[in-house]
């Protein structure tokens, strides 16, 4: 047990040394700056990179601060979201027990899902800490995408190159920009599949004047393939809604008390 604690603190030790460097560190400053032999430090950096905690860079090898540090922070500051989440995933299963309902959000221009319900699973949450969401064919990631400030969209476009990750869901960039104009112009996204008869819905979650999250859908709609469409959007869109009024309300200050 005092192994396994210590091992904890030095891996704290290396996540300190590296924040807050834009440059990262490299193996040997890492292990120096903490006092460790090379070996202990590279064996403590895979483990932390493999949790997410560390990203690398190359060339030269070097590690940053990974995407499960901004994770940690906003499930902290959104866990009265999810609190909140919980009623409207439960009440869209119980409108649509043939379809699966997700909270997703964006952090840093990757979209994760954070809870959902899914068939066959009536009254069952599903928390997944790491489930990635394909950033071009994935309506909810484009949803964030159209709504991102500038700054936001660059980083996105950065990370995950059109020319690499996009051109296998769609024809052109352009078509993909008028796809996120169609977007803004609804406020919602919708995306099929004719191959496999899927219909995807992605609504979004307002609070003070941006996109905290996003409730996702999807359910195989072949046979009354309108009908189902139209339902599907339907009830997530109302879950988004409902979802964004009541942040709405827990952010209004308490009535002052009359005498």
């Amino acid at each position: 047990m005092p192994g396994k604690v210590q091992s904890l603190q030095r891996a704290f030790r290396l996540l300190y040394l590296v924040a807050g460097r834009d440059e990262g560190c490299s193996v040997r400053e890492m292990a120096d700056g903490a006092g460790l032999k090379l070996i202990t430090a590279y064996n403590l950096i895979r483990t932390l990179e493999s949790e997410g905690f560390l990203r690398r860079s190359e060339p030269p090898l070097r590690f940053h601060l990974g995407y499960a540090v901004q994770e940690l922070k906003q499930l902290n500051d959104g866990r009265g979201l999810l609190k909140e989440a919980v009623n409207e995933l439960l009440k869209g299963q119980r409108d649509m027990p043939e379809a699966s309902f997700s909270v997703i959000q964006w952090a840093e221009g990757d979209t994760y899902q954070r809870i959902g319900v899914e068939p066959g699973r009536i009254g069952r949450l599903v928390r997944r800490r790491e489930c990635h969401i394909h950033p071009y064919a994935a309506p909810g990631a484009l949803l964030f995408l159209a709504f991102a400030s500038e700054a936001e969209a660059e980083l996105f476009y950065r990370k995950h190159p059109f020319e690499k990750e996009g051109t296998g869901a769609w024809i052109s960039r352009d078509h993909l920009e008028r796809f996120l104009v169609r977007i803004r112009q609804f406020g919602w996204a919708q995306l099929d599949s004719p191959c496999d008869g899927i219909c995807r819905i992605a609504a979004p979650v307002w609070s003070q004047g941006r996109i905290v999250a996003a409730f996702s859908a999807d359910s195989c709609v072949r046979g009354a393939a309108e009908t189902s469409r139209r339902k599907l959007a339907r009830v997530c869109r109302t879950l988004a809604d409902s979802l964004t009024d009541r942040l709405r309300c827990l952010q209004r200050p308490p009535a002052a008390a009359v005498d």
